[in-house]
């Protein structure tokens, strides 16, 4: 098994040539709050003003402004802050539906604009041509929200994470075809149940995303995900009742339980994923079948990710990542991981693919073919 991890770095530089200048690219997490960008997304959702004018305070009085560690660093703090604040809480939520927004109109235009001609569907076809010479099965890890490297792979195997009436994400792990796709930080068409806290002032009518100011906490292992968008509609629409704040397909007529967005929030110190219990159980059963490791524009960042990786990667496994920092990334990995293997290649994934790199990764892990 061929396991290929996708970080952030390779969708924000998702083109060749690289086009990293584009507004219309996938954001880096710094990019998200920077000021100029998504003003009109910002208006839609008026707690995240509030919340992205902190971010940038806080930011420019660090002398770190274009930092996106910094901004986890900061949203870490702000969320603990939101366990004792209704008002933080509810910019936090807001805050999902802000970035859902961001990555759902770039996932579908970004990809639209390229003709699919992206650096995640060339990976895609060269790795599955490689696949049909050498049978061997490919788990494909994103810490993306986006569905850019979910389009390529629907793309070139014919499948489909939408199963009609089956909400569950059962599609990504039962694919039918030769590869497994996870998503530890969710995604922007993936929801969660969510719960409400309601003002108790007769003389006022509480809005959307006041009711939505507690919701169901990522960290629930028995949360239960679900395929579908989440999107809050205006009162008395008639889409949903008052107390819905999102919408999704149902599983009969009378489910109308509320959603949100099921986005892990960009914190430094992100401590589990965003997925089910059966993802978990097949990720580990994947990873402990590894015989090797394509890392693509992942930073090695998280700790709980490096954790699974070393509890469940066999001893000795080859890592080839690609990555302008790799070599900081193996000497993070080599620190935590059982004896690795490493082949830094220090570039991002559009040198990669320029340079028409992926045959020397993966003879730096398998050998020559």
């Amino acid at each position: 098994m061929l396991v290929v991890i996708v970080g952030a770095g390779a969708s924000a530089d998702g083109t060749f040539p690289s086009t990293l200048g584009e507004n219309g690219r996938p954001p880096l997490t710094n990019e998200l709050v920077a000021p100029g960008k998504y003003q009109s997304t910002i208006a839609e959702w008026p707690p995240v003003g509030q919340l992205i004018t902190r971010l940038r305070d806080s930011l420019r009085a660090l002398g770190d402004a274009t930092s996106s560690v910094a901004l986890e660093t900061e949203l870490g703090r702000i969320a603990a802050e939101a366990q004792g604040s209704v008002p933080v809480a509810r910019q936090l939520l807001a805050f999902r539906f802000y970035v859902q927004e961001i990555v759902k109109d770039v996932s579908i235009r970004w990809y639209r604009a390229h003709d699919g001609d992206l650096n995640a569907a060339w990976l895609v076809s060269e790795l599955g041509r490689w696949q049909d010479r050498t049978g061997e099965v490919i788990t494909y890890v994103s810490f993306n929200y986006d569905t850019i490297l979910d389009n390529a792979l629907a793309d070139w195997y014919g499948w489909s994470w939408y199963r009609g009436d089956d909400l569950s994400l059962d599609a990504y792990v039962t694919t039918g075809s030769p590869f497994y796709l996870f998503k530890p930080h969710g995604s922007w068409n993936w929801a969660q149940p969510a719960s409400f806290t309601v003002s108790t002032d007769p003389n006022r009518s509480p809005s959307h995303l006041e009711r939505a100011a507690a919701f169901v906490a990522l960290e629930g292992a028995d949360v239960e995900y679900r395929w579908g968008e989440a999107r809050l509609y205006p009162k008395g629409s008639g889409n949903l009742p008052d107390l819905s704040v999102g919408s999704m397909p149902r599983r009969s007529p009378n489910d109308v339980s509320p959603v949100a967005p099921a986005l892990a929030l960009p914190l430094s110190d992100k401590t589990r994923m965003v997925v089910s219990n059966t993802h978990q159980q097949e990720l580990t059963r994947c990873l402990n079948q590894a015989k090797g490791v394509l890392s693509i524009g992942w930073h090695a960042g998280e700790e709980y990710i490096r954790k699974l990786l070393k509890e469940n990667v066999p001893a000795g496994t080859s890592f080839a990542l690609v990555s302008p920092n790799a070599a900081d990334n193996a000497r993070r990995l080599e620190g935590d991981l059982n004896s690795p293997t490493m082949y830094p290649m220090g570039m991002g994934f559009a040198t990669f693919h320029g340079d028409n790199r992926l045959n020397a990764a993966l003879e730096s892990i398998y050998g020559p073919s």
